[in-house]
């Protein structure tokens, strides 16, 4: 519960501003071609949250799960790979 209400939104203002600023100064070295001002990087990284290379939230993001079966015996591996090994055995 906060006592002060007026005194949190205030403060919060006052945080977005400061995240406004630092990331209008990384803008800017980026359109410029200037060489980044790392204080504003790290204030934006620390204080704000923002993460390099973080694409954000993404709901149709793509997951890919891999089941490996467990070790397995030469004749067990060769039974799965030619399940039928007479069909395939050389006549003579």
């Amino acid at each position: 519960m906060i006592e002060h209400p007026e005194l949190a939104d205030a403060f919060e203002r006052g945080k977005e501003r400061e995240r406004h600023e630092h990331y209008q100064i990384v803008v800017r070295d980026a359109r410029e071609a200037a060489k980044p001002n790392v204080n504003a990087y790290f204030i934006l990284k620390t204080r704000h949250g923002y993460r390099e290379g973080d694409a954000g939230e993404q709901p149709s993001r793509l997951n890919i799960t891999f089941n490996l079966p467990g070790a397995m015996t030469r004749e067990d591996f060769l039974k799965t790979v030619i399940p039928d090994r007479a069909a395939y055995a050389p006549s003579d």
